[in-house]
């Protein structure tokens, strides 16, 4: 009897941890989506129902991939299983609770749409994983290497797209062998767009000790938006031109090239009136990505582009010199 009262003791306990683990867990998503605001946390859920909607109708191979793909992202690239063993004596219970946590709205789908067989295995991966070696891998992410010397902002921003940016190419490639040319215009805009939201973080004061003069400044940033964008875009234009390299195309080559430009210019001036608001970031570079986008299409907007630039460097300018 008396053994059977420490069992239970000792179940009772191993069950409050899980559940106070779960609960910190559920805690810390809850906190995020506290301080991202009810607007973008309703976004981001609308976004990921639409996303869990489409799995559904995939194939189900596909859902085992995700899930699969998941949980070993979630587990191979954390760095706090030394502090759960610490703090819970034996993390890979923990591990497999909060994996099959992670996998539930995928487990749901398998449910509602009676797919036994992937059900079971996305429980397994869950259950299994922790228990398997994990290897200490040293991974370096790299940038692109075409940038001009002192780019920090366009080299961090591209060590976070940069797997997208060549899928981004490799997806115009196949538009290219197939005959969709208009996939590279797609995934043009949305990498130029993408960059310049990226760039578009608010500046710290000691880095404008690294200027001499706010014309300085200025005239810096210019240059790199007009090496860059050459740089980074060469790739979508080879595509573009290798498609059909007449006049028509040369010319649009060249107007995407400068409004490309200015838009990642008007992102680097933007940064410079330290909007610490995520959104109202969003929407100052969405309204100027429309005007670009539309002076693609028709050409009288260039110059209400052109101006917004001036406009905005003047305002950068009185700003920081007086």
């Amino acid at each position: 009897m008396v053994h059977k009262g420490q069992g239970r003791i000792r179940l009772l306990a191993i069950w409050s941890k899980h559940m106070n683990f779960l609960k910190l867990q559920l805690l810390i998503v809850y906190r995020l989506m506290k301080g991202l605001g009810i607007i973008v946390s309703v976004l981001l859920l609308c976004v990921a129902g639409l996303l869990l909607y489409i799995l559904s109708l995939a194939p189900q191979t596909n859902i085992i991939l995700v899930d699969a793909a998941l949980v070993a992202g979630f587990h191979y690239s954390r760095g706090d299983r030394e502090l759960l063993q610490i703090l819970y004596g034996s993390e890979k219970r923990l591990l497999m609770a909060e994996y099959v946590l992670l996998s539930t709205p995928l487990i749901a789908i398998c449910a509602l749409r009676l797919y036994w067989v992937p059900l079971l295995v996305c429980v397994a991966i869950a259950i299994v994983l922790p228990m398997l070696p994990r290897p200490r891998l040293q991974f370096t992410m790299f940038t692109y290497p075409f940038l001009l010397k002192g780019s920090y902002q366009y080299a961090g921003s591209m060590r976070t797209l940069l797997i997208p940016y060549l899928l981004g190419i490799l997806s115009s490639c196949m538009g290219l062998l197939y005959h969709n040319i208009n996939i590279t215009y797609a995934t043009l805009l949305l990498f130029v767009y993408l960059l310049g939201f990226l760039i578009c973080q608010p500046v710290r004061k000691s880095h404008l000790m690294f200027y001499s003069s706010p014309l300085r400044m200025i005239h810096l940033q210019s240059i790199y938006a007009v090496g860059n964008t050459f740089a980074l875009l060469c790739p979508f234009f080879a595509i573009l031109l290798i498609h059909k390299a007449d006049a028509l195309v040369i010319g649009e080559v060249v107007m995407i090239y400068i409004l490309a430009t200015l838009f990642l210019f008007q992102s680097e001036l933007i940064r410079y009136f330290k909007i610490d608001n995520p959104i109202v970031i969003m929407i100052v570079l969405s309204a100027l990505f429309m005007v670009d986008a539309v002076g693609y299409m028709k050409t009288v907007m260039i110059p209400l582009a052109a101006f917004t630039t001036l406009l905005l460097s003047f305002m950068v300018y009185s700003k920081y010199s007086a």
